[in-house]
């Protein structure tokens, strides 16, 4: 059986492994590029190396709500779950899109205008 106090530190672990490789992936490249970037054969690397240091911290984040759960009431629990649904919606579901529909509309040159600035 695994004690609470063990699962909390696994949980912090994760949250700061999980910040970590995306900030370390959120240096390496910028979204400065514009469609050039995504032609860049490391670049779906990069991004799935967000996807995943975003996807580790989510899953970190409610031990460290339940750590501090009795200290922050109802009002903690209203604010951590619009943080991590937030966090889950605009976080992971764009670093999923940079990493596998990016390189896709890139590929092709009929596709690449909805990368350069959409239907404008």
């Amino acid at each position: 059986m695994v004690s609470a106090v063990t699962l909390y530190r696994l949980s912090g672990l994760a949250v700061l492994i999980g910040m970590t490789i995306m900030g370390i992936a959120s240096v390496l490249y910028s979204r400065a590029g514009g469609v050039a970037l995504y032609l860049d054969p490391l670049v779906p690397a990069d991004d799935l190396a967000k996807l995943f240091g975003s996807l580790i911290f989510l899953i970190g984040l409610p031990g460290l709500h339940a750590f501090q759960a009795a200290r922050a009431g109802r009002l903690g629990l209203a604010g951590f779950v619009l943080s991590f649904f937030g966090l889950a919606m605009l976080e992971v579901s764009t670093e999923a899109l940079f990493a596998f529909a990016g390189p896709a509309l890139a590929a092709h040159h009929q596709t690449r205008f909805l990368l350069a600035g959409g239907l404008d």
